[in-house]
């Protein structure tokens, strides 16, 4: 029998752990630095993490589109639609990876999101460097692509939304 999936906020001294996942799922997610993931944090309109077998597993950093936040991907999203929820970063350790996780994680933000009165969840996934696993994820979680950007640090993307079921 498996361990629960308990979602949390972020507390921090999760933030090494998190880094260690980050710098693990890099280049699927955009690497970031002690300094970098601690800011992201702080403004992120939510951060979580994914706890199970007492280890963190995963980690979701989000912000809602009414957010101020520089990122340019959210920017793209903020330009073209209104109400809804960015998935700046999410990833998992490599060792929890296809075990129901990122469902848990995305479940838990659509809910969120509903209370909000967001419309859609909003991402990016990478076409280059390919990222083929999140896109499968990402597709068979209801997520449609929408457009697709070159980034200022030289990623290529595909802009996926999803409608949030109330």
């Amino acid at each position: 029998m498996r361990n629960p999936i308990v979602i949390r906020e972020v507390r921090p001294d999760d933030l090494p752990e998190i880094l260690r996942i980050n710098v693990e799922s890099s280049p699927g997610v955009t690497r970031l630095t002690v300094r970098g993931i601690a800011g992201l944090v702080t403004e992120a309109t939510l951060a979580w993490v994914a706890v199970t077998d007492r280890d963190i597993a995963g980690y979701l950093i989000a912000f809602l589109g009414s957010a101020s936040y520089g990122g340019e991907e959210f920017a793209w999203f903020k330009q073209r639609t209104q109400n809804f929820v960015y998935v700046d970063q999410v990833a998992l350790a490599r060792s929890y990876r296809g075990r129901g996780i990122g469902s848990v994680l995305y479940s838990e933000l659509e809910r969120w999101g509903s209370r909000q009165q967001c419309e859609s969840l909003s991402c990016e996934v990478n076409l280059d460097p390919p990222n083929p696993a999140s896109m499968a994820f990402h597709m068979s979680y209801g997520f449609i692509q929408i457009g697709r950007m070159h980034t200022s640090d030289g990623r290529h993307v595909a802009l996926l939304q999803k409608a949030v079921r109330s």
